[in-house]
C-alpha cells in the first residue's frame, strides 16, 4: 500500500484518485480524518480545464501516472466521495445494497443462488452444434 504510511505521517486530508483504495490507506484516513475523493470517468477534459497551474510534482522518476501532482485548480469537480472521514467506502455501501436486493430477487424468484445460471454458447468456429 504505497502511500499509506506516507499520508498518515503528512496527515494528508484529501486525496483524489480514480480507483479504489486499500484497507491500509482507509485506516489512515479514519486517523486522519481524511476523506478520499474519485474523478468522475469521462471527464478528463473538463478536469484539465480546471487546472489552473501545476505547482510542483513528487517522484516523476517513478513515471508521470505516479507521481504525485501538487495542482492549483478552480472549482474542481464534478468529485465523489469514494471514503469518508470514518472509513465508510463507497463501494461496500453500494454492493451491500446489490447483495441485499440481488438476494431478495433470488428468494422470491425461488432461485438457488449457489448454482450458476450463466450460459454461453459452446460453439465451435465453423459449426451449428451448440452442445460441443
Amino acid at each position: 500500500e504505497r502511500g499509506s504510511e506516507l499520508g498518515r505521517n503528512l496527515n494528508v486530508m484529501l486525496t483524489i484518485g480514480k480507483g479504489g483504495m486499500g484497507k491500509w490507506r482507509i485506516e489512515a484516513l479514519k486517523e486522519t480524518g481524511g476523506v478520499y475523493l474519485v474523478a468522475t470517468g469521462g471527464c478528463a477534459a473538463l478536469y484539465a480545464k480546471q487546472i489552473v497551474k501545476v505547482e510542483n510534482v513528487h517522484w516523476l522518476d517513478l513515471g508521470m501516472p505516479e507521481a504525485t501532482w501538487v495542482l492549483k485548480v478552480n472549482k474542481l469537480g464534478p468529485l465523489v466521495v469514494g471514503i469518508d472521514s470514518s472509513g465508510n467506502t463507497l463501494e461496500s455501501i453500494v454492493l451491500e445494497k446489490v447483495y441485499k436486493n440481488v438476494n431478495a430477487v433470488y428468494a422470491k424468484e425461488k432461485i438457488d443462488p449457489s448454482r450458476s445460471y450463466v450460459w454461453w454458447p459452446k460453439k465451435i468456429p465453423g459449426s451449428t452444434d451448440f452442445t460441443k
